[in-house]
């Protein structure tokens, strides 16, 4: 099949700190503990959430994170986990009442609920998207903050 490791949550062998790792510690990968990424061997930290391999981090509280974090997960076609991961950074854009931001998020999501056949919600986060792209680039001529109230 020449896929990464696939291990359903809980199974397979556990490795230092919760990493998973198939076949007594020979693969090629190791499963991340705070996001499931499925990182190279010789990697220290994971490549999208940054966590050691023993799952060390902080909580993510920064919406950067997030949203690389997002990005990361419709790159690599995780779009489950990446719908579940925007819904997460669109609540943290309104509370900022930062549109372009917000609409950077309704992109993400489109594009997500496209692949997922989702055409419906696809169409509704496009209108979002440029609504939002719209707010910011009004903010950004009138030369105001990001916050604004809706």
């Amino acid at each position: 099949d020449g896929g990464g490791v696939a291990v359903a949550p809980g199974g397979g062998d556990d490795g230092p700190g919760g990493a998973d790792v198939e076949g007594g510690g020979s693969s090629d990968e190791w499963k991340c503990a705070q996001c499931t990424f499925e990182n190279l061997a010789t990697a220290t930290h994971c490549s999208l959430c940054e966590a050691t391999r023993d799952g060390v981090r902080p909580p993510i509280a920064d919406v950067a994170q997030l949203l690389r974090l997002s990005s990361a997960y419709v790159r690599t076609g995780q779009m489950e986990k990446a719908v579940e991961s925007l819904q997460r950074l669109l609540r943290s854009a309104r509370e900022l009442g930062d549109p372009s931001l917000e609409g950077s998020a309704w992109g993400l999501l489109r594009e997500a609920y496209t692949t997922l056949g989702r055409l419906d919600d696809a169409d509704d986060a496009a209108d979002r998207e440029l609504q939002n792209k719209r707010a910011a680039a009004r903010l950004a001529v009138l030369g105001r903050p990001m916050g604004y109230s809706a």
